[in-house]
């Protein structure tokens, strides 16, 4: 009787434990501490707590370790001088913020030409969101730097520092004006206006970036490129890019959540935005106005691009005004070493060098839907195969044939396949030039090829169901600056361009305007006719 009394007690206990833990609540988090900083009023020995006893300095901000929930505020007018590196990291729910209070203009930091890193600084940090800062990192404004690395917001992983082989999550830059990052834009892409590297030794194969946001920014004057979201800089490749392209791949060491958005850029001298090494990243709404500005000829830009990267989608964006000559130059550019990836609905215009590059050694490279006016060549290189095959379909090439040819590729390699594509030359005094460009390794099929002047060439690719009539557009070349001033390249009814297109699959499920895919048969062009 005492063994089974003994039991019961047991028993009961052991219940009232589980309900007693099951009533506990959960810790809370704490709420954060906001602190304040003013340039002119404030003083590193107050608390920093409240707008009347602001902290003053940098040195400050660099010296404090900041818990999660944290919100540092730089007072609207302020300059600072020096490098904004603030200590501590936030957590999922409680990042900790930077941003300004007051009104007027935003704060000024100035990096005062900081070399191979950043006006401001993060190094093995998480869930931290920068705004509304103004970021300069040059030494001399009147003079051109061409040998520092610089960057203006610059965060890092460094796997050589025990501790830190993991992913690291949350860091959002928006309405930040960058300018005036005054670095090396003949070397490779590693100056930036907003960059992200992580470093380390090979077996730091867990070291990524996870839910990056690169949004609403604007960028003015930076060498070499507005942003670079990722680098991985972790493997030794003796002279080759190889062991790069391998190496992401074994370790499947992909940053991803990475989104690239709503960001304006000027007079970049280099590049507008590079992503590598990023998997299921979306680039979107970005406006990019001159970029190569300050590049040599010999040294390869190109306006939005990709390089290792794995399935990025780029929608919706603007490309114009690229250099008048370059070993690139392009719009937007399928470097090495990509997966699955799509440029989608994107618009560029007035660039001399052109609209699409492709190096080959990618996987599926897709390019539907966009509208290209008044560039140089519609595809400027070709000098490697595709690994698999990949499609260039539905887009518009709208061109003087008196300035630029087709293609600068002697004999376009094999795994290309264009369709329903109109190419409109509106000269109409000179034919299309298709150069000395062989096509035998790429299949054409239902797309447009319209000559103004009615002569075409005899190098036109071979299409068993092209049409050469006007595709009677709405308003051809009625383009604009800004991506909603395309609608003169619609269809009128009666086009020969509609239902005459080739069935795609996959296709997207949307034309350049957003109608759905397909009524009826496929129309040729940009356009489908709801």
């Amino acid at each position: 009787m005492k063994k089974l009394f003994m039991k019961k007690w047991f028993v009961l206990f052991v219940a009232l434990c589980m309900i007693t833990t099951l009533r506990l609540p959960s810790p809370a988090s704490a709420a954060g501490t906001t602190y304040y900083v003013d340039s002119v009023n404030g003083n590193d020995a107050n608390s920093g707590t409240s707008t009347s006893v602001a902290w003053k300095s940098l040195s400050k901000i660099n010296a404090t370790v900041f818990n999660p929930g944290d919100i540092i505020l730089f007072k609207t007018g302020g300059i600072w001088n020096g490098q904004l590196s603030p200590k501590g990291s936030g957590v999922g729910g409680s990042p900790i913020v930077i941003d300004m209070y007051g009104t007027g203009s935003k704060p000024v930091i100035n990096g005062g030409g900081l070399n191979t890193t950043g006006t401001v600084y993060l190094v093995n940090q998480e869930y931290w969101e920068i705004n509304n800062l103004e970021i300069t990192n040059d030494d001399n404004f009147s003079v051109n730097n061409t040998t520092d690395v610089r960057m203006g917001i610059y965060y890092k992983i460094d796997a050589n520092i025990s501790g830190n082989n993991h992913v690291f999550n949350h860091i959002y830059i928006q309405n930040c004006y960058i300018h005036d990052v005054d670095g090396n834009e003949n070397g490779s892409a590693a100056g930036a206006g907003i960059s992200g590297e992580i470093i380390g030794p090979s077996t730091a194969s867990l070291a990524k970036f996870n839910d990056i946001r690169i949004v609403n920014n604007t960028f003015v004057k930076v060498d070499r490129l507005a942003t670079q979201p990722v680098k991985l800089n972790i493997f030794t490749c003796p002279g080759t890019d190889t062991c790069f392209r391998d190496g992401v791949r074994n370790n499947n060491q992909w940053s991803t959540n990475v989104y690239v958005a709503y960001n304006t850029m000027s007079d970049m001298g280099g590049d507008g935005i590079l992503m590598r090494e990023t998997k299921d990243a979306i680039v979107e709404h970005n406006l990019l106005n001159s970029f190569g500005t300050r590049a040599l000829y010999t040294t390869a830009v190109a306006g939005i691009w990709l390089w290792n990267a794995n399935h990025t989608v780029f929608q919706f964006n603007e490309v114009t005004g690229g250099p008048a000559s370059n070993q690139d130059g392009m719009a937007f550019d399928f470097d090495y070493y990509g997966i699955d990836n799509v440029y989608q609905y994107n618009y560029s215009h007035d660039n001399p060098m052109g609209s699409l590059l492709i190096m080959g050694n990618n996987q599926h490279d897709v390019f539907r839907y966009n509208i290209s006016q008044n560039d140089g060549y519609f595809i400027k290189w070709m000098p490697a195969s595709e690994i698999t095959a990949s499609y260039i379909y539905n887009n518009i090439y709208y061109y003087d044939a008196a300035k630029f040819k087709i293609s600068n590729e002697t004999t376009m390699k094999s795994g290309l396949s264009f369709y329903n594509n109109i190419f409109y030359n509106y000269n109409v005094s000179v034919k299309t030039n298709w150069g000395s460009t062989s096509f035998r390794n790429s299949t054409f099929s239902n797309n447009l090829f319209y000559e103004k002047g009615g002569v075409h060439s005899n190098k036109e690719p071979s299409d068993s169901f092209k049409v050469t009539s006007d595709p009677k557009f709405v308003n051809p070349g009625s383009g604009g600056t800004g991506i909603n001033t395309l609608d003169g390249y619609k269809l009128q009814a009666g086009s020969p361009a509609l239902n005459k297109g080739k069935v795609v699959a996959d296709n997207g499920g949307k034309d350049f305007f957003g109608n759905n895919l397909y009524n009826g048969l496929p129309d040729i062009g940009a356009f489908e006719a709801p």
